[in-house]
This record gives structure tokens, sequence and C-alpha cells, in this order.
């Protein structure tokens, strides 16, 4: 059971990475409606909930008193490796308190606000809230793409050719890990050598410089 909520998790993952990755610098700070949010303002809600919800998942309340919640839909301006440091931060929580878990530990009790929930039931709450927030990540790429549109589920008008070859219902099982290329070790493995996963975050090059991931690039716009 935990192996499919941990794939089920990387495949939202990786559908909001490649979103972002279509949106343009100048665009990640725009707010499309009155009351609305940015994809920068998104980015920091999903990672505020996460933080909160999975640090200490099992012993405190997934309500943290130390969360600001209305903060992260304040207006203010992110560049994109704010935004992607504050998406890593995040995801970087729920990975390592998944695979902290076992399946006994379905069978016990956490609390939200102070209502208990089993294990099972925070996880899917959790899971259905961030493919919500991708869900919203993805309408406001197509709305702000810088170029042609790469899709990120199937194609209109290749439903039959994907049914006969279908490639994405389940993310690759490449590793142990949450992470979009195969690890040449896990996750956490890396960390502990200071090392960073190299298919989700920033991490130092060979001269010591910081990379970004592929997937978190801006797009170039169309000369």
């Amino acid at each position: 059971m935990i192996r499919d909520f941990i794939d089920e998790y990387r495949r939202y993952r990786q559908m909001g990475e490649r979103a972002l990755s279509q949106i343009p610098d100048e665009a990640l700070n725009h707010v499309t409606a009155p009351d609305g949010n940015s994809a920068a303002m998104i980015v920091r809600h999903v990672s505020g909930n996460f933080k909160s919800r999975f640090t200490d998942f099992l012993t405190t309340d997934g309500e943290k008193p130390w969360r600001d919640r209305e903060q992260e839909f304040a207006e203010q301006h992110f560049t994109r490796a704010e935004m992607n440091a504050l998406w890593a931060d995040g995801w970087r929580v729920v990975e390592d308190t998944l695979a902290a878990l076992t399946e006994q530990d379905f069978a016990r009790t956490v609390t939200i606000r102070g209502e208990p929930w089993s294990v099972h039931a925070a996880l899917t709450r959790s899971l259905a809230h961030v493919a919500y927030h991708v869900g919203q990540l993805v309408l406001l790429a197509r709305q702000e793409a810088g170029g042609p549109w790469r899709w990120i589920t199937i194609p209109k008008g290749a439903s039959a050719a994907y049914n006969a070859a279908p490639t994405m219902e389940r993310p690759p099982k490449t590793t142990s890990c949450m992470c979009e290329v195969p690890c040449r070790a896990s996750c956490h493995q890396r960390r502990r050598s200071a090392q960073i996963c190299v298919a989700n975050d920033t991490k130092p090059s060979r001269a010591g410089r910081l990379v970004t991931p592929p997937t978190m690039r801006s797009p170039r716009r169309p000369r």
C-alpha cells in the first residue's frame, strides 16, 4: 500500500514540474483573477502544507503552530530559484516520511487540526489536495506557456495510439525513491553523503556551482 502512495505522489510531482517548466519566469508571479493565485503562490502553499502535515507525521498534529497559512497566499515576488527551493523542500519532507512508514503504520491514527484521521485517510486527503493544486498549475501553464505546449498527459487525438501502448499509467519503477530519473543510490543515501537527488533538486556541479534540474528551468521564448 505504501508503494501505491509513493507512486501517486511521484506522478503528481512530475506533472507539477513539467507544468512549471513551461511557465516563463516573468509569469510565475502573475495573478490572473481577483483573489486568485499565481503559480509561485500555489507552490508556496503546497510546500507549507507538506511541511506542516508531514513533519513528525505520526506523533504531532498536522497543522503545526509555526505554520502561517495566510502568508502562503500573500502576494510577493519569487524568482524561479526561490520557487524551486520551496517546491523541493516540501516534497523532501513528504518523501522522507513515506520512506519511513511501514504497513503496520496504516493502523495508526494521526490528527489534523485536532481531528482524528487514520494514516490511510490522511494520506488520501493529502494526495487529493496536491492533485487539486497540480491541476491549477497545469491550467496556469497552459495559459502562460512561452512556446508550443509540451503535453503532460495524453495529447488530443492520440487516445487510440496511447491505449495501444500506455506508458503513463504508473511512474517508472526504477529505484526505491520518488525521483523522476534513476538515482545511483536512494535519495536517503545521497542526502546522507551531502548530495541531493539529481532528478528533483538543485545539486552541486563538479565545480561547486548550483545546477538547476532540467524539468524546472525557465522555458525559452521563441525568437
